[in-house]
């Protein structure tokens, strides 16, 4: 091994020279993406003939099936930023390697030693090989160094400083995490999750992300699994308390159990649902109509493309609707009206639906009243519509307050909430 390291020495030492060039700082920690935006920029100077004469289309061709208008425009990127995109991907390769001699470099310097010592080892265990000649020997046709024990040793080196370096980042996070909820990290236990017999498990956690100590693995679990939760719970308590304060009358009047209906039916009951979340065993019985309310609130649920539509208190579920392209049928706005799927209507409402195609109208019967629309026309049974009905990719879209309305349903419009109401008055 030490042989290894004499080679590839000189190489480190040389990158290091060559770093100024990049205009930025080399440190163990700095990532591969953060070192690809120098190395490009620098090499766009340095070597400007051959980027003029290199294809960014063919690169792209050869690369991704999508339109490359339509992949710049998902990327929300311009024609230069596109052309030195492929050609990081074009010299992915020389990028790679060049990251790794100067990452190696720079950990070497801070950490003198350790990745003979520790890291080499550690990646050679995740193998299951003891020597770095065997496994570039092994993997000869399958990486790029075409088994180059000296940059087989490098990319060992530098997946395990990959892991050191989300080791640390996990600290800064722990740290931050534990100044802003103090008591945070002490109360927690890493262990708690692990049933007796699954003690392998932690074994095998640091050993996979290449944790040196207890307190590496606890901080890990501590940022990575019950910070989310419980920063989430501090959030929705504080909004069990100020959501029903901000909006009294819509609290007063909210059902919770229509809204919990569009559950069903993974649970069959606000009881079942109850029990599932066990965080309610401590909690008053109001907590559950607050949660209710908060997910409306905050549109967590039942809302589609922005917009939200309930009959007597439940949502529509339009992800059940699809037009003939696959794609979702939600609600639309047009002219400050929503606009509303008919099938999805005619579910929801009870409805039975008629369909004349030589007069291109459609006859919708609730028990109460009919109401019949001409698609393209904004005449209808009822008078005059702000916007017509129209038909789209197999889906036939209705204006949803003109529907209600004429068949007897309350419509209420809900803007903080940017949902619309439908009551049935059964």
């Amino acid at each position: 091994m030490k042989k290894v390291r004499l080679l590839l020495l000189p190489l480190t030492l040389l990158w290091l020279l060559t770093l100024p060039v990049l205009g930025a700082e080399i440190s163990w920690r700095t990532t591969e993406s953060e070192f690809e935006k120098g190395y490009v920029a620098q090499q766009i100077k340095a070597r400007p003939e051959e980027y003029a004469a290199f294809d960014a289309e063919r690169r792209y061709s050869a690369e991704y099936p999508m339109d490359q208008e339509v992949y710049m425009a998902d990327c929300g990127i311009d024609e230069e930023q596109f052309r030195a995109e492929m050609w990081a991907i074009e010299l992915g390769p020389e990028i790679r390697r060049a990251y790794g001699e100067a990452i190696v470099a720079a950990y070497e310097e801070t950490f003198p030693g350790d990745l003979d010592a520790v890291g080499i080892p550690w990646a050679l265990m995740l193998r299951g090989h003891d020597s770095v000649e065997t496994w570039a020997a092994e993997t000869a046709g399958d990486h790029e160094y075409g088994g180059d024990v000296q940059a087989a040793w490098r990319d060992l080196a530098t997946e395990y400083i990959s892991c050191r370096q989300r080791v640390a980042d996990t600290h800064d996070r722990a740290q931050q995490y534990r100044a802003q909820y103090p008591g945070s990290y002490e109360e927690f236990d890493p262990y708690v999750i692990y049933t007796p017999g699954w003690e392998y498990l932690i074994r095998h956690t640091m050993d996979s992300f290449a944790f040196r100590s207890e307190e590496e693995f606890k901080e890990h679990s501590y940022v990575n699994s019950h910070m989310p939760d419980y920063i989430q719970a501090r959030e929705r308590a504080a909004k069990r308390q100020e959501y029903p304060a901000r909006w009294p009358e819509e609290y007063a009047a909210f059902d919770e159990g229509a809204w919990f209906r569009h559950y069903e039916p993974t649970y069959d009951s606000p009881e079942s649902y109850r029990e599932h979340h066990t965080e309610y065993q401590d909690l008053p019985p109001e907590a559950f109509k607050q949660d209710m309310f908060v997910e409306w609130a905050d549109r967590e649920y039942g809302f589609f493309d922005g917009y939200c539509v309930t009959v007597n208190g439940t949502p529509i579920p339009f992800w059940q609707y699809k037009d003939e392209k696959g794609k979702t049928a939600t609600p639309r706005a047009e002219n400050n009206r929503i606009l509303i799927p008919l099938r999805a209507a005619a579910e929801a409402l009870g409805l039975t639906v008629e369909w004349k195609p030589e007069t291109r109208q459609v006859i919708c019967s609730g028990e109460k009243a009919t109401v019949t629309f001409t698609l393209n026309s904004t005449r209808y049974s009822g008078g005059t519509l702000d916007v017509a009905p129209y038909a789209e990719n197999g889906i036939t879209y209705l204006p949803l307050r003109a529907l209600g309305e004429t068949l007897g349903c309350g419509v209420a419009w809900y803007q903080d909430f940017v949902t619309a109401a439908l009551t049935t008055g059964k």
